[in-house]
């Protein structure tokens, strides 16, 4: 049986359960918390180092929920 999909910007992308592996800007910026164009502005060549890995795909941009949620953990302050 094959797998659903959905459409991102013009790339296709397979979906394991009901959350997709890639997220476009939009959908990344929600699951940070964060604005669009904070990612954008992270994106720009001067400030790549600063921001999450991403995959660029012609004009299209999309980042891997995994490579979210290691740069969300290369933030973590304090703790226990």
């Amino acid at each position: 049986m094959a797998r659903p999909r959905t459409q991102l910007g013009k790339v296709e992308v397979e979906v394991h359960g009901f959350e997709p592996d890639y997220l476009d800007p939009q959908r990344a910026a929600e699951y940070l918390g964060l604005s669009v164009s904070f990612l954008a502005k992270l994106r720009m060549a001067e400030n790549r180092h600063r921001g999450p890995a991403f995959v660029k795909l012609g004009k299209v941009v999309l980042y891997r929920r995994t490579d979210l949620d290691q740069w969300l953990a290369s933030h973590v302050v304090g703790g226990v």
